[in-house]
C-alpha cells in the first residue's frame, strides 16, 4: 500500500511538472509573441522571460488553489534534476549566467539559446509555479486558521 502512495505521489509531481512547463507556454506565448519581434534584444528577452515566470507563478497558485495537492509544491525538483542534467551534459556555468554574458554577440549562438531555452527556462518555471503553490497554502491556511479562531 505504502508503495501505491509513493507511486501516486510522483505521478502528480510528474503531471504538475507539466502542466508547470507546457501550462505556462500555453498562457504566456501569445504575449511573448506581442512582446518579442523576431529578432530580439536582450532586454526584451529577458522580459519575456520574466512574463513566463509571473505566469508560472499564477498557474501554481490556481491549480493548488483549485484541486489542494501538497505534491504541487515540489514541482521544483524535477526542475532542478533537468537544470542539473543540462549542466553535466553542456559542462558549462552559462546555462545560469545567460543574462550576464549575453551582452556580448559573440557569446549568444544559437547552441547557447537553445541550452538556456532547453534547462534553464523550464527550471525558472517550475520553481515560479512551485512558489506559486507554497504561497497558496500558506495563505489558505492562514485564512482557514483565522476563521476557526474567530468561530470559536
Amino acid at each position: 500500500m505504502n508503495r501505491l502512495r509513493v507511486g501516486r505521489q510522483v505521478v502528480v509531481v510528474l503531471v504538475n511538472w507539466l502542466a508547470a512547463i507546457f501550462g505556462t507556454v500555453v498562457i504566456s506565448d501569445p504575449f511573448v509573441r506581442l512582446l518579442l519581434p523576431v529578432r530580439a534584444s536582450v532586454p526584451l528577452a529577458l522580459a519575456a522571460d520574466s512574463l513566463e515566470l509571473a505566469c508560472s507563478f499564477t498557474l501554481g497558485i490556481l491549480i493548488y488553489w483549485r484541486w489542494r495537492r501538497r505534491e504541487s509544491r515540489w514541482v521544483w525538483v524535477p526542475g532542478l534534476v533537468l537544470f542539473g542534467v543540462g549542466l553535466v551534459v553542456t559542462g558549462s556555468w552559462t546555462l545560469w549566467a545567460f543574462w550576464d554574458v549575453s551582452k556580448d554577440p559573440v557569446w549568444m549562438t544559437p547552441e547557447r539559446v537553445v541550452q538556456w531555452s532547453v534547462f534553464t527556462v523550464p527550471f525558472l518555471r517550475t520553481v515560479g509555479y512551485s512558489l506559486g503553490a507554497y504561497i497558496c497554502s500558506k495563505a489558505m491556511h492562514r485564512k482557514y486558521s483565522v476563521s476557526e479562531k474567530s468561530n470559536i
